[in-house]
């Protein structure tokens, strides 16, 4: 017999759960975190927007952001399995025990830094190719 008041105690598969939360993320969430990664990156950097990626102009913040179909599919991908990551550890964060944070926060931090790289990666191939 089970006792309704304990915790739970079925361990929870990471991998799965962001691959379920995945599923939710939605176009225009990918295009938000990357127009603040963009954002951020030019005020760290200094260096404006390359004028490659001026496409769609943000009525709120009034910069500009990369078009959809400009965008990669790979850097789409990585964004979204980003905001998995994310979406995880807000939704399960109760549920998870401390090895399985640990292992969810690892992830997620590698998956925000190698946005990053891309990122800055981009900003100097497009700065090369203007010079």
């Amino acid at each position: 017999m089970t006792d309704a008041l304990a915790p739970e105690t079925a361990l929870l598969d990471l991998d799965w759960l962001i691959d379920q939360a995945s599923l939710f993320i939605t176009a225009n969430a990918i295009d938000c975190e990357l127009e603040s990664r963009i954002e951020e990156y030019t005020k760290v950097s200094g260096c404006p927007a390359p004028m490659s990626s001026r496409g769609l102009s943000s009525p709120v913040t009034g910069l500009y952001r990369p078009s959809p179909a400009a965008l990669g599919d790979a850097l789409r991908r990585e964004i979204k399995n980003y905001l998995a990551h994310l979406s995880v550890e807000e939704i399960y964060d109760p549920y998870l025990d401390h090895m399985a944070k640990l292992e969810l926060r690892c992830r997620k931090e590698e998956a925000s830094r190698k946005l990053d790289r891309w990122i800055g990666e981009g900003f100097l191939q497009n700065g090369k190719k203007a010079a």
